[in-house]
């Protein structure tokens, strides 16, 4: 993807943060789109080391708790950067996991992250 512009390099970021979620974590699109930030939490394991999850509300309203990666919460600490919130998460947080190009904190509709997906492949080609 071109990165020549203001504009191109945040559809850039939004892409890699989109796809990072869809693959590493195995969220349908629905999920992605009415799900916010604030599911992300940290909790201390067995070892005393921090760990990050998820808590992600999906298909019949059930909640689902899923293992945030290194890698994940490395690409999510770029997204936030790029929209000048803080690094991380907090609990409560009511930022979309997906914002829409421009910085505006609404959430994008199920057709706007699946339309976003179809262009990049279509892209791709």
């Amino acid at each position: 993807m071109s990165r020549d512009t203001v504009r191109a390099q945040e559809h850039y970021g939004r892409v890699r943060w989109l796809i990072s979620i869809l693959y590493l974590m195995g969220l349908r699109i629905s999920e992605v789109a009415s799900n916010p930030m604030g599911g992300f939490f940290r909790r201390r394991d067995r070892d005393g080391q921090d760990r990050w999850w998820l808590a992600i509300t999906g298909k019949g309203d059930k909640e689902r708790l899923l293992p945030a990666t290194s890698e994940l919460v490395a690409e999510l600490t770029r997204y936030r950067r790029h929209y000048g919130l803080a690094a991380l998460p907090y609990g409560g947080e009511t930022t979309p996991l997906l914002l829409p190009i421009g910085g505006t904190h609404r959430t994008l509709t199920q057709g706007g992250v699946h339309l976003i997906i179809q262009q990049v492949f279509d892209n791709a080609i």
